[in-house]
């Protein structure tokens, strides 16, 4: 997947209503595979994905629900949740202190499949875009939705492979989580723990501006891109 934000800035007639939301993000757990030991990635079936991790990592991956393991012969392999198997794979309390048991049991039984998209999965079939998707409350911006914060544009950001860019300022509705809820959006940016817009205070009192694209062209871009 290349990514690009080269789209130029809309006129006044490109967007629609707007929206005060307030943001927090979020972003796909690394790892290294390893070449002896570690815990392995399976699927449902119990058919093992790719090298083992270390249990931390494995741990980490399990709670965010996906994970992008680097391979021993240097090409990379995303996984995404599949489902929660009978048995327990690992211990994974250590590195939750804070996280309820029952939470900490379902994270333990997690089962793998192989992602649609470099960078993982959001919801209604779209893969997800770093610095590009957004996870909404469908309820209160419907999934496909194309958008625009004038603030995101012309900040620079560093992509997976290290370049670095400036945003066009477009985001993508691809993906819904439990938490969010209302005018809660979170941002991914897939491996990159580091936030970049400073739009993204999260916290609820931390709200900003967004403004539906109308602009067919526009969207048909950015739905292509969430498209595997």
């Amino acid at each position: 997947m290349t990514l690009k934000f080269e789209l130029p800035a809309p006129g006044n007639a490109d967007l629609g209503a707007s929206d005060t939301l307030w943001g927090t993000y979020y972003y796909v757990h690394p790892a290294k595979g390893l070449s002896s030991g570690g815990v392995p990635l399976r699927t449902k079936n119990g058919v093992q994905l790719g090298a083992p991790v270390s249990q931390k990592d494995w741990c980490l991956g399990a709670m965010e629900g996906t994970i992008i393991v680097s391979q021993p012969d240097g090409s990379t392999m995303t996984l995404n949740y599949e489902s929660k198997g009978d048995t327990q794979e690992i211990q994974c309390g250590v590195y939750f202190p804070n996280v309820g048991d029952a939470v900490i049991a379902g994270t333990e039984r997690v089962r793998w499949r192989k992602s649609k998209g470099p960078f993982g999965e959001g919801s209604n079939g779209f893969v997800l875009v770093p610095f590009r998707s957004w996870a909404v409350d469908r309820t209160r911006i419907p999934l496909g939705t194309a958008l625009y914060v004038e603030e995101a544009r012309g900040v620079q950001i560093t992509l997976p492979d290290g370049k670095k860019v400036k945003h066009d300022g477009y985001f993508f509705a691809a993906d819904v989580g439990g938490l969010i809820k209302q005018n809660h959006i979170d941002s991914y940016h897939g491996v990159g723990k580091q936030n970049p817009f400073s739009f993204i205070k999260s916290k609820p009192e931390g709200t900003f501006t967004a403004r539906i694209v109308k602009r067919a062209s526009t969207i048909a871009f950015l739905k292509a891109e969430h498209t595997a």
